[in-house]
């Protein structure tokens, strides 16, 4: 008889055979009945997740180290150290191994980076920058940087990377780090609110950014002091902040209160001036942005953009937003919600949540499915420590939490019109953390 699923489950299925590493409906049931599980396809997501832990604690060591160097090749790598440098680097954990649609993902990331190298052409070799983010992740080596500083901090990299120390390279990339092409302009300075005082540079800004806009921003009418200042008096935004460079604005970021949810924040505006774009700016202002939703006590920050906008998209979902799917590209950013949960308090007093945040950063709506849901799942991972929310994308609201002490998830039957909540609580045993460390 024909396994009777839906599309979605189905598509949970297949995903679920990806992770186990078997490709085929009849090898997955042979599996089951090898190893003592129900062979039929259609199962609850907990009898899954027991099934994935059980092939962790039966896989072997030297098939692991033969799948791990496999992939390693494949992303075009020569080592461990390099394979971590490389995920770290862009938004994957450091972790060694890994299940088979994790390690897919990266692959994918491979071939966007690819794409984006392509398209930047002689872009990236013609620019003096010589970013830090560069040297560390490989990309320049020891006779392209133009400043002489340049090839100290490649030197440095280059030792870590040989001594196998990724952590001491990460904290090294933390560190401030200076402009070498602005001449003595840096955007080190703090964001700040904004006042009169910024008119004439925020001028600047806008007409600078021009075409970057769709349709342009100023519609051929250059902006001024006065329409800055007039433009202002008449918004009423929750806050203003501007990265005050010096002699220009850098960035410019507003908030305000969404009309039609109390408790969750927008953010109307966004801009980085095209002389400081490619420093990672974007990126710290929307991290600012999600730490002044907290100030707020509000759950979650919402903002739109156009499906063109290919330079901040990536930087959108580093910082834990998601595309939802629809129209247009809504995103929501469950970040404020998420660190405000008692329960997450373990992990991120002691892991940073943008560096251990994990996710697909490719250029296309979120679209993941769990347990009959519609959801955007947070993974975050430091290497010693995991943490796992789901977030439904209808309901608008935290569904389940996966922490090292306890699983918690609330679902409903979306078959009814009027269903009864649905609470599990799953206290993990202690041989399942080792377990999960292992992950």
């Amino acid at each position: 008889m024909p396994i009777q699923l839906k599309p979605k489950e189905i598509q949970a299925f297949k995903r679920h055979l990806e992770d186990l590493g078997l490709p085929s409906v009849a090898t997955y049931r042979a599996w089951c009945q090898d190893h003592g599980f129900d062979p039929a396809a259609k199962k609850h997501w907990r009898d899954r997740r027991q099934e994935q832990l059980a092939a962790r604690r039966m896989g072997t060591k030297d098939e692991d180290e033969d799948a791990l160097k496999a992939h390693i090749a494949a992303l075009g790598l020569d080592s461990t150290s390099e394979y971590q440098i490389w995920c770290r680097t862009n938004g994957f954990s450091g972790k060694l191994y890994k299940t088979p649609s994790q390690r897919v993902q990266e692959r994918r990331m491979l071939g966007q980076l690819r794409r984006q190298a392509q398209q930047a052409g002689s872009l990236c070799h013609t620019r003096k920058t010589g970013t830090i983010e560069q040297i560390y992740a490989g990309d320049l080596d020891g006779e392209h940087p133009a400043h002489p500083y340049l090839h100290i901090i490649h030197n440095h990299f280059q030792t870590l990377r040989a001594a196998d120390q990724p952590d001491i390279a990460d904290a090294y990339l933390a560190q401030p780090q200076p402009d070498f092409t602005m001449k003595g302009r840096t955007v080190d300075s703090m964001l700040e609110l904004v006042e009169d005082r910024h008119g004439e540079k925020l001028a600047e800004m806008w007409n600078d950014s021009d075409g970057e806009w769709p349709g342009t921003w100023t519609s051929g009418m250059p902006m001024t002091a006065q329409n800055i200042r007039d433009w202002h008096d008449r918004e009423e935004y929750l806050t203003v902040h501007v990265w005050d460079a010096g002699d220009k604005i850098a960035g410019y970021c507003s908030l305000i209160h969404k009309e039609d949810e109390d408790e969750v924040v927008y953010l109307p505006l966004l801009n980085v001036s095209p002389h400081f774009q490619g420093k990672s700016l974007g990126r710290k202002i929307l991290v600012n942005a999600v730490e002044k939703t907290i100030d707020e006590k509000k759950y979650r920050l919402d903002l739109d953009t156009w499906s063109g906008n290919f330079k901040a998209m990536a930087a959108y979902k580093r910082t834990g937003f998601f595309w939802d799917v629809g129209p247009w590209p809504l995103l929501r950013n469950f970040m404020p919600a998420i660190l405000q949960m008692p329960c997450t308090r373990y992990f991120f007093d002691k892991h940073d949540w943008y560096r251990t945040l994990q996710g697909d950063l490719t250029h296309v709506p979120d679209d993941e499915q769990w347990d009959g849901l519609n959801v955007f799942i947070y993974r975050f991972d430091s290497g010693d420590d995991q943490l796992t929310v789901w977030a439904d994308r209808e309901a608008r609201c935290i569904t389940a939490v996966d922490t090292a002490e306890a699983f918690v998830a609330a679902t409903v039957d979306h078959a009814a019109m009027e269903a009864v909540l649905a609470w599990t609580v799953d206290v993990i045993a202690a041989w399942e953390k080792e377990e999960k460390k292992k992950w």
